[in-house]
């Protein structure tokens, strides 16, 4: 059975974290890189593309980070979803919803998102990357490598 203040407990927990690696990052005069889950919130809208009020023990994030990123690719969601013939009243209209999801698939299948989602100092942007996801690698759209 799990204690009614587990969730309090928890989240007093990620902030007490959050705080002690802020102050040893001033200390150390170095950044600290942390990795968050996100909640199952941000997979279950139709727009995938992840939001502050995603990150699990938000409050806290959004309080003492100086920054957040996320990293969003739609064709892992793009690979994950494609069309039913069910879903569809002849094979003609399941083709053509077939072919235009391949299509969507095919042009982001290289691409990566980089969402500044908070800067404490400066503008929120994003930027659009290569992916290359053999080499788990991240490179300029321009960049051509053979």
């Amino acid at each position: 059975v799990t204690p009614p203040d587990s969730t309090a407990n928890a989240v007093k927990q990620l902030g007490d974290v959050m705080k002690a690696s802020k102050a040893m990052g001033k200390d150390l005069d170095v950044p600290v890189i942390m990795l968050c889950q996100l909640s199952r919130a941000s997979v279950l809208q139709d727009e995938k593309r992840p939001r502050l009020e995603h990150l699990r023990g938000s409050g806290n994030i959004e309080e003492d980070a100086d920054g957040v990123w996320f990293v969003h690719r739609d064709a892992y969601f793009l690979e994950r979803s494609e069309p039913s013939r069910a879903q569809y009243n002849t094979d003609q209209d399941f083709q053509i919803a077939a072919d235009i999801h391949l299509g969507k698939l095919n042009d982001c299948r290289h691409e990566v998102d980089i969402i500044l989602a908070k800067q404490r100092n400066g503008p929120i942007a994003s930027a659009k990357l290569r992916f290359d996801g053999a080499h788990m690698r991240m490179d300029d759209l321009e960049e051509e490598h053979g």
